[in-house]
């Protein structure tokens, strides 16, 4: 069986090498920075034949201010870290999932997955680099995250943060609610001390 998930996890050394892609500390993936403040990432999950692939993009602004806020609303530091790692970035959306054979397809990869291989691959992360890089401000991120809601994991922290640096008054309102009314008392009492953290920045 052909280990396509080693492969691309491998791609900043083989086929995208020399195209600025570097692996993350915990080498769950791999980021290309696009400027100064900015950087297009992608995920790698998976095992063997098959890849589930993830892209997003991270404004270093706005993790510095989560990371702060965290702190100050006495976050362990292991968990304010969090918004350090390379691959935490404003949202995580599914570039799909592919796999190396089809005599695979169903039974090591979802019967879904497209058929690829490594070069494919690194083809289409070329692809979704230049496409994800046109989302050149905290602005337009944010429009992308909600046109298509991608809340999910860290879009409570991210869209706050964001409506905050671009002083969006409505995505504050909006945010803070739309995420506080979806959570146990317990979280809600924590969100709301790093919220309120938040708006002191």
């Amino acid at each position: 069986m052909t280990d396509l998930y080693r492969a691309v996890k491998r791609l900043p050394e083989t086929d995208l090498a020399g195209k600025g892609f570097q692996h993350d500390k915990l080498k769950e993936g791999f980021f290309r920075s696009v400027d100064e403040d900015r950087s297009v990432l992608f995920i790698v999950n998976g095992m063997w034949s098959h890849v589930e692939l993830f892209s997003g993009v991270r404004f270093t602004g706005i993790n510095r201010l989560l990371h702060t806020a965290a702190q100050r609303a006495g976050w362990a530091k292991e968990r304010a870290a969090m918004f350090r790692l390379e691959l935490v970035g404003m949202f995580l959306e599914k570039v799909g999932d592919f796999c190396a054979a089809k005599e695979d397809l169903g039974i090591y990869c979802p019967s879904d997955s497209i058929i690829s291989s490594r070069a494919g691959l690194g083809s289409r992360v070329l692809e979704e680099t230049a496409r994800l890089s046109e989302l050149t401000t905290i602005e337009a991120s944010s429009s992308y995250v909600r046109e298509r809601a991608l809340f999910e994991p860290l879009g409570l922290y991210m869209l706050p943060a964001a409506a905050k640096l671009s002083n969006d008054d409505e995505l504050w309102d909006w945010s803070v609610k739309h995420f506080a009314a979806e959570m146990t008392t317990e979280d809600r009492l924590q969100y709301v001390a790093f919220i309120c953290e938040l708006d002191k920045q």
